[in-house]
C-alpha cells in the first residue's frame, strides 16, 4: 500500500509540473485556457440576459428573477433592477461589477418602490478630498523614503561617529518610523484606491449624490 502511494504521489505530482510547464512555455495552451474562461463566461450572460427578457414579458416572477440575479452576480447584495437594463448595454460588465464590489464601502445600493440605484456614502466632494489625500501621503512618503536614504548614506556615519545620534535610539525609532510608514502607504492605497474606483464608475452606473432626496 505504501508503494501505491508513492506512486500515486510521483504521477501527481509530474501532472501538477507538467500543467505548470505547460502554461509557462506554451502560448497555445493558456489560449486554451482562456477560451475556456471566455466560454463559461458567455454561458452565463446568456442565460442571464434569457431571464432578463423573460422577466421584462413578465414570464418569471421577481423573486424567481432575484434568484437567478443572485446566481449570475454570485451575491445577494443586489437588487435585480439594478442590472435589468443596464447590463445589455456594458460590454466590460465583468469589470465593471468587480469594481462596483471593490468600492462598496464608498457606494450604497438604495430601493424604492421596488427600483434600485446606487448612491454615495459621502458627498462626492469629500470622496475626492480622501483620494487627494491618498496622493499626498504617497507623494510624502516618496521623499521621506528619499530623505532617509540620503540621510543614512552621506550623513548617518558623521552623526554616530560623533555621538550625535545615539545608534540604538536611532534603531528604535527607525523601527517604529517604518511600520508607521508602511501603516500610511496601506490605508492610503486602500481608501485612495477605493474612492478612485468609485468615483469612476459615477457616469457608468449613474451613482447619484448622497444629497439626492432618495
Amino acid at each position: 500500500m505504501e508503494w501505491a502511494k508513492f506512486i500515486i504521489e510521483v504521477f501527481v505530482g509530474l501532472g501538477f509540473l507538467g500543467v505548470t510547464f505547460k502554461w509557462i512555455f506554451s502560448p497555445r495552451f493558456r489560449l486554451e485556457l482562456t477560451k475556456k474562461n471566455f466560454k463559461k463566461d458567455k454561458l452565463e450572460i446568456d442565460n442571464y440576459l434569457d431571464s432578463c427578457d423573460q422577466f421584462n414579458r413578465n414570464l418569471i416572477h421577481p423573486v424567481q428573477f432575484q434568484y437567478a440575479t443572485n446566481i449570475f452576480l454570485g451575491t445577494t447584495k443586489f437588487h435585480y433592477s439594478l442590472f435589468n437594463e443596464r447590463i445589455k448595454n456594458l460590454w466590460n460588465f465583468k469589470k465593471v461589477f468587480s469594481e462596483l464590489n471593490y468600492s462598496y464601502s464608498f457606494i450604497k445600493q438604495v430601493v424604492v418602490n421596488n427600483q434600485a440605484h446606487l448612491k454615495y456614502v459621502f458627498k462626492e466632494k469629500t470622496i475626492k478630498n480622501i483620494r487627494l489625500v491618498a496622493v499626498i501621503i504617497f507623494f510624502l512618503a516618496v521623499l521621506v523614503y528619499l530623505g532617509v536614504v540620503i540621510f543614512e548614506i552621506f550623513f548617518l556615519n558623521e552623526f554616530l561617529s560623533s555621538q550625535q545620534i545615539n545608534k540604538n535610539d536611532y534603531t528604535f525609532y527607525k523601527l517604529f518610523l517604518t511600520v508607521l510608514y508602511v501603516i500610511l502607504i496601506l490605508m492610503a492605497s486602500f481608501f485612495g484606491g477605493k474612492a478612485s474606483v468609485a468615483l469612476s464608475l459615477k457616469d457608468t452606473l449613474d451613482i447619484r449624490e448622497k444629497n439626492d432626496e432618495n
